[in-house]
């Protein structure tokens, strides 16, 4: 007890409150100008590039008072320093992943394959990014999940960007009963696509004769292109297509209708 009271009465009360005050300064100073660069780059650069410049720069604020106060604390700036690059040195044995999505990010910041609010496809994962961190990327799917993924795995993957181009082009195929004219069908098709609200009138929607068919049938394919969710346009034009060939009796070969998945192979599947 005698020797923690002779200890308090030897500290230097003014040069530890001036520490503290350094860094609880140092943090909010450090907060505030980054929140101010983030603002700046994110006028002038893309939004990835005004994350991640703020956060580089509280940081490195938030360091330069840090050790400013260990300094006026009696610490020694050599001393730290070389604390600091022993622990780099083991850090870095120690986390050789961390080290790899670490990298992996740099190179996402300057190929820049995608962007925070695009939507991605990575494997069986799609949604949209909602951070590009240093050592990973968070992506938040349509039911509302947040999915984290390392650096290094979307380097080393194949990535589908489903907002570089906001034109997406979709089909849908049908196969009609061969007792039907195709023109009139066609006709018909061509009214639905252009009361659909989805569909955009350019580029033009192409209703083309694909392939003639068992039992004398015909392949039809709707060929559209719209900026929204593709699933939604489709519902709306199925819906369509369904409501006007029942009024018209119009037939299916063997009732069946075809439905590729959105923007890949054009594999028949049931109604």
């Amino acid at each position: 007890m005698e020797h923690t009271l002779a200890y308090l009465k030897q500290m230097d009360w003014e040069r530890l409150v001036f520490a503290l005050f350094l860094i609880f300064f140092g943090y909010f100073f450090a907060k505030k100008i980054s929140h101010w660069i983030e603002r700046l780059f994110e006028n002038r650069f893309s939004k990835h590039h005004a994350l991640l410049s703020s956060r580089v720069v509280f940081y490195g604020l938030f360091l330069l008072f840090t050790v400013s106060a260990l300094h006026e604390m009696g610490f020694k700036l050599t001393i730290l320093l070389s604390t600091a690059g022993l622990f780099t040195v083991a850090l870095s044995f120690a986390s050789q992943t961390a080290a790899s999505n670490l990298i992996s990010g740099v190179f996402l910041l300057f190929e820049r394959p995608f962007q925070v609010g695009d939507v991605i496809s990575f494997k069986d994962i799609k949604g949209t990014v909602e951070a590009i961190d240093w050592l990973s990327t968070k992506i938040k799917t349509n039911d509302n999940r947040l999915i984290r993924i390392p650096n290094e795995g979307l380097i080393k993957s194949e990535i589908t960007n489903l907002s570089t181009y906001p034109q997406k082009r979709d089909e849908i195929v049908l196969r009609i009963d061969s007792v039907h004219d195709v023109n009139t069908i066609k006709s018909l098709l061509y009214k639905i696509c252009e009361e659909c609200t989805h569909i955009l009138p350019t580029p033009s929607t192409k209703i083309l004769l694909s392939q003639m068919i068992d039992r004398g049938g015909v392949e039809l394919k709707i060929l559209y292109w719209s900026k929204n969710d593709l699933a939604i346009v489709r519902d709306e034009v199925l819906s369509a297509v369904k409501t006007t060939f029942e009024r018209e009796a119009i037939t299916f070969v063997n009732e069946r209708v075809v439905m590729p998945p959105i923007a890949s192979s054009s594999t028949p599947l049931p109604l």
